[in-house]
């Protein structure tokens, strides 16, 4: 259920995305009948008490309770702001699918968001009558073999579907949602669990728990065909994912007859044609049932008022026994197994080796090994390979799942170099491992280091609760899962030896991912549906109760940025921005370079100039449990951060310091360095988050723009290391000012930065922000980009428009009501009524500096064969009246103002908003007009919104796709088509 779109951070490297989704299949499902409200009983009335389990661990605070019926509850007290993130795990994925119908846990997923018997539907006695038809229907197409039968069987079911919406209340769930406050809702289907997630304001409880229950209760299969197209849209994507074709190759190879290995999450094209609700309804009969579940909330809770709320409501579940589950012991793995496979991006490879299951000691062996092959850092990948330049790309990472784990080391070519040189490297490092040639340090190093990392994500309510459901899936107490994470630093060398030679042979799979043409797909063709209609209007009783239950409200907190933030200067030039850490003992130091995009000190900062001199330094600080990371944002500001334990920030201030004062160039490394870039320049081009990113910004500024404003690869090649010496020596000359979170007094802070970050004389001005031209865009045109892929990126661009903090409110207000997210106007004529996309969002956003534009982005991913009708939905609701909905539009008002009374902006994230707020001339949290002015606004504000920005306004279209699948007569119809190369888009 996951969609929405990715945007792109730009760096001075291009890293290649390499998206990998867990998923596959199997297992026999029992035939039981739709659960129904009848199921929805009370226990035997007891006593009431909650016997629970305490973890008290240094890393994480949390209570476990059993209900009655079985139902796990976890939770985690955390007073950082009044929400709760609250996930809910079933104890089945795609591993417990039927062989014979692939695919059922994830649509079942799909279909949760649908309603129940009460929510969702006018008339549930006279919807069921023609759902129960329609399964019937889809029975027989299900075994139908006759082309023309086929047809007539859809035929009926696309007729029915009409008939079965005049009952629909679409969205109902999530309109209800809306109401609360709620947030980040979505769901996932890996192999073992399907989690469904969100997070809420603490006075909502009540009614989640309520909402939540009934949705588990039952699941009723309404609007089921358009659905059924917006997975067919997201098994077409799957299948121009290369990444995710290699990663399913793997672990077919490793998993020869188990469900880990031999089916997709997302299921098989055949199984997909012909799908069965009676199987989706028996998979939730069998395995949605409260004994196995988890509720996984953490934030502002009252524990023991909780758990009573959760009883009163997810008590009345009923639970049933499970099926046994009896998976093929597998072979153990003789010789390399050696798979390829063909598609038109980037060569890669991924090399897999087999372990036991998670809650083994081998397995918390593997993460030990992992980290020693790569952490980032200072791992042998990292150091050997990647810092070498032995490979363009190195990683690794180890996949724990409760029967069998596994480890995945994958990585890309240089120029030049075959794959099967880079895996004999990758085997090289892990004999080393083997053999114990690694640093003494090493494995302390990487616990102490691991655990730093634990501290800092337990600070948020999201890794808690992740926590939770990896401790519930895999069958593990909670305190066994903590005490595992605190027993990775007792690995000694020896054993981590003992287990490399035991499951390091010739006992691997290797996939090798070659340039080449993709053979042919079955691709997942287009179905004749008819637009549904629904009333929107319409409240169903459910919906009335819910919000008919009492709440208390919650006052707002604003940032008052002049008492969140001390300001201070350094050495008289430098501004130093702090903010006092009082949770726990780790820092962050931020130096940066403001209204600067000059490539050459882009350059200076990512490239690895002299590797034995990088490697010493970030082995010096990886000891004392801290890091740099560098980055360059949206093309206009860099920065250079340290960060770690505190208790080391002046030891870890005077390495980094002096790293930067006495920098020096090696020519050969320079040299390579280069040679790295212009070839992962070559390997990005392809990449869709980039390709999108830079096409706007071509159309937005022309061929001179934000993204390629990078140097040729004549103008790299003449760089001498004398040059690039001088640069990087001298960016400390430059102004900058500095940021500081940790638990050091703000005297001490500046003490120290005065002592060690030595700047002379008078700071100079960085080269000119070049803030680019934007374009008129007055004339309709149609931008074709030609990359192979069985999908159609669409988009409709707008024309620029001055950023005014006015438009603040209606701004959020629109996106909430008309473009984003599953209650959008823009989902429900797209998606749900129509079926024409997996994502589709429209969203107008905001500019990043006061000077610059602001854009309506509008966004859908269609198979080729739809997109006539897609473009013209999306045009039409572009440029039509905006459609009002009362219910949809308040909910979306109460959304907002919710969110942002419950909102709490904390630690180092105020820093972050504050300068954000400077690059928009702001001195002050805009968060305020919009809630103060959010219940003033009219639908008629909003219409105008539309009118005045949106409609008639002949936006700019972009369509990136394979140019054979393409009909260009309908592209004609939006205006002048012009064709871009990569080259073009890119500069190179």
């Amino acid at each position: 259920m996951i969609q929405g779109k990715q945007f792109y951070i730009k760096s001075g490297f291009r890293f290649v995305i390499l998206s990998l989704v867990f998923f596959l299949t199997q297992c026999k499902s029992i035939k039981l009948g739709q659960t129904t409200s009848d199921t929805l009983e009370e226990l035997p009335a007891k006593e009431k008490t909650y016997p629970y389990t305490s973890v008290n661990s240094s890393l994480l605070q949390a209570r476990v309770y059993k209900l009655a019926n079985g139902l796990t509850v976890y939770l985690s007290d955390n007073k950082d702001a009044p929400r709760i993130q609250a996930f809910i795990a079933v104890r089945a994925g795609s591993k417990n699918d039927p062989a014979t119908a692939t695919g059922v846990a994830h649509y079942l997923e799909h279909m949760m968001f649908k309603g129940t018997s009460r929510i969702g539907t006018r008339n549930y006695r006279q919807e069921k009558i023609v759902l129960d038809e329609i399964e019937q229907l889809f029975e027989s197409y299900r075994t139908e073999k006759d082309t023309a039968r086929r047809k007539q069987i859809y035929h009926q079911i696309d007729s029915l579907s009409g008939i079965a919406a005049t009952y629909v209340i679409p969205n109902e769930y999530k309109t209800i949602g809306n109401m609360m406050g709620a947030s980040l809702v979505n769901a996932y289907t890996s192999l073992e669990q399907t989690v469904y997630t969100g997070e809420i304001p603490t006075t909502q409880l009540e009614r989640w728990a309520m909402v939540e229950t009934e949705r588990f209760r039952e699941m009723v299969p309404r609007t089921f065909h358009t659905e059924l197209e917006a997975v067919f849209e997201e098994k077409n994507r799957s299948e121009s994912d290369n990444a995710r074709q290699m990663f399913q190759e793997l672990m077919g190879a490793i998993y020869p007859g188990h469900p880990y290995g031999q089916q997709t999450t997302i299921g098989t094209t055949e199984h997909l044609k012909n799908p069965s609700i009676t199987e989706i309804k028996n998979f939730f009969a069998t395995y949605y049932v409260p004994n196995n579940m988890a509720l996984c909330l953490s934030g502002d809770l009252n524990l023991d008022s909780t758990i009573q709320v959760i009883d009163k409501y997810f008590g009345k579940l009923q639970p049933k026994p499970l099926p046994e589950t009896k998976l093929a012991t597998l072979p153990l793995i003789n010789q390399p197994i050696i798979k390829e496979i063909k598609g038109p991006f980037t060569e890669d490879l991924l090399l897999g080796f087999r372990f036991p299951g998670v809650k083994t000691r081998e397995a918390l062996v593997l993460k030990m090994i992992n980290k020693i092959l790569y952490n980032g850092r200072v791992g042998l990948f990292d150091q050997n390979l990647r810092r070498g330049k032995a490979v363009l790309h190195a990683y690794a990472f180890d996949f724990p799942l409760t029967e069998y784990s596994l480890h995945v080391i994958g990585g890309s070519p240089r120029k030049g170099q075959k794959l099967e040189e880079v895996k004999d490297l990758f085997l090289e490092q892990i004999e080393l491992i083997k053999q114990g040639k690694f640093e003494d340090w090493l494995i302390p190093a990487i616990a102490n280091n691991t655990a730093i990392e634990q501290m800092k994500a337990y600070e948020t309510n999201k890794s808690r609760v992740n926590a939770f459901v990896n401790a519930f899936i895999s069958g593990q107490e909670l305190a066994d899962y903590i005490k595992q994470m605190e027993d990775f630093g007792n690995i000694t060398k020896q054993e981590v030896m003992a287990v490399a030679n035991k499951y390091y042979g010739q006992n691997y799979a290797v996939i090798y991912k070659l340039k080449g043409e993709t053979p042919l797909i079955q691709e997942v063709e287009k179905t004749a549906i008819t637009a549904l209609n629904f009333d929107r209007e319409a409240q169903s009783d459910f919906f009335k109760e819910v919000i008919a239950l009492p709440t208390t409200t919650v006052k707002p907190i604003f940032l008052d940025y002049k008492k969140e933030i001390t300001a201070l200067s350094v050495n008289e030039q430098l501004p130093l921005y702090y903010r006092q850490n009082k949770d726990n003992g780790l820092f962050s130091l931020h130096l940066i370079w403001d209204n600067t995009n000059d490539p050459l000190l882009s350059l200076s900062l990512f490239l690895d100039a002299d590797k034995d001199v990088t490697r010493q330094f970030k082995q010096d600080l990886y000891k004392l449990g801290c890091s740099i990371s560098i980055g360059q944002f949206n093309s206009a500001w860099f920065t250079l951060s340290l960060s770690g334990l505190d208790v080391n920030f002046e030891k870890a201030l005077a390495l980094f310091e002096n790293y930067l004062q006495h920098f020096q160039v090696n020519k050969v490394d320079l040299a390579g360095s280069i040679a790295d870039l212009l070839k992962e320049r070559e390997n990005t081009k392809t990449n869709r988050i980039f390709l999108e990113y830079g096409i706007t910004k071509y159309i937005q500024y022309g061929s001179k723009n934000p993204f390629n404003n990078e140097l040729s690869a004549e103008e790299l090649k003449k760089i001498t290391s004398q040059k690039m010496e001088t640069i990087r020596k001298n960016r400390l000359g430059y102004k900058h000012r500095l940021e500081y979170f940790g638990p050091r007094p703000a005297p001490e802070v500046a003490a120290l930065l005065e002592q060690y970050h030595k700047t002379s004389g008078t700071l100079k001005l960085l080269p000119t922000l070049n803030r680019y031209s934007a374009q008129a865009l007055k004339e309709p045109k149609v931008y074709f980009v030609d990359v192979k892929s069985m999908q159609a990126e669409i988009y409709f661009l707008s024309r620029p428009i001055s950023y005014d903090k006015q438009r603040a409110p209606a701004i959020m207000l629109y996106n909430q009501y008309f473009g984003e997210g599953m209650n959008s106007v823009f989902w429900q004529e797209l998606r749900e009524k129509k079926g024409l996309a997996y994502a589709t969002s429209s969203t107008y956003g905001i500019a990043d500096f006061k000077d610059q534009n602001d854009y309506i982005y509008s966004y859908m991913g269609t198979q080729p064969d739809k997109l006539p009708e897609a473009l013209a939905a999306m045009q039409n609701l572009l440029n039509k009246d905006m459609p009002y909905n009362k219910t949809d539009f308040n909910s979306a008002k109460e959304n907002i103002i919710n969110n942002i009374a419950s909102q709490r902006i904390t630690r180092e994230s105020i820093l972050y908003k504050y300068m954000d707020a400077i690059r928009l001339g702001l001195d002050y949290d805009i968060r305020q007009d919009i809630y103060e002015k959010m219940n003033s606004l009219k639908p008629e504000d909003i219409q105008q919104f539309h009118q005045q920005y949106v409609k008639g306004q002949n936006p700019i279209l972009i369509v990136i796709g394979s140019k054979k699948a393409i009909d260009f007569k309908v592209l004609q119809k939006y205006g002048k088509i012009v064709e871009l190369t990569l080259n073009d888009i890119y500069g190179f």
